[in-house]
């Protein structure tokens, strides 16, 4: 019961962040930045919407912005989001 009311709380606080609590991706959410409630998913979507540093997340999401404890945690999810989009265009190519 208290994991489903921690669950809706946070979905209320992304809500009036004013980011879709409801991406597109399989629901397997970690939470990245606690400060600024931000999650893996939330990360992936920004890095296929443009961003590529931390600091465009820091910008639009706020993350690293808050305590930065979780700068490493999503560079790494930047930069493994950016070889998940490089490889269906460099597999076309080769084709």
């Amino acid at each position: 019961m208290i994991s489903i009311l921690i669950k809706l709380a946070l979905t209320q606080i992304t809500e009036a962040a004013g980011r879709d609590p409801a991406l597109s991706e399989p629901r397997t959410d970690m939470y990245v930045c606690i400060c600024h409630a931000v999650t893996d998913r939330e990360i992936r979507a920004a890095v296929a919407r443009g961003a590529t540093r931390l600091e465009d997340l820091t910008m639009t999401l706020g993350v690293g912005a808050g305590c930065g404890c979780c700068r490493a945690t999503a560079v790494a999810l930047i930069e493994a989001r950016l070889l998940q989009i490089e490889e269906p265009e460099t597999s076309s190519i080769a084709a």
